[in-house]
């Protein structure tokens, strides 16, 4: 079993240029982080996450408690919440043994900025 909570937490990524990367940012295993905004300019891939939840984890993290608000997307141009898509992993055991399942999920920059910040 994991430690309760991943030691990424409560970290603030703020107001910084993310551009042309595999990943502009990439998040593993975090809780209570804030990305405000960033610009977020021609990256393969401007964000993701990747969160583990074990079911039989007395202390599960919560993969949707991270904070995206008010980031430049250079993939969005809409006025409405940008998705952030990642993955779950759920660690199930059953029968003395622990299985995996991978699931599609989602965060959300409820304002995205519409135009880039000048840094």
């Amino acid at each position: 079993m994991r430690l309760p909570w991943s030691e990424n937490i409560e970290n603030v990524v703020e107001k910084n240029n993310i551009y042309h990367n595999g990943y502009g940012i990439y998040l593993i295993e975090g809780r209570e982080n804030s990305f405000i905004n960033n610009n977020l300019i021609d990256n393969d891939c401007n964000a993701g996450f990747s969160q583990t939840l074990e079911t039989d984890d007395p202390n599960p993290p919560h993969p949707l408690c991270n904070t995206w608000c008010a980031n430049y997307w250079s993939d969005w141009k809409f006025p409405i919440p940008k998705p952030i898509k990642g993955k779950l992993e759920m660690i199930i055991p059953l029968f003395g043994d622990y299985y995996g399942i991978s699931l599609p999920w989602f965060m959300f920059d409820f304002h995205p900025a519409m135009e880039p910040y000048k840094m």
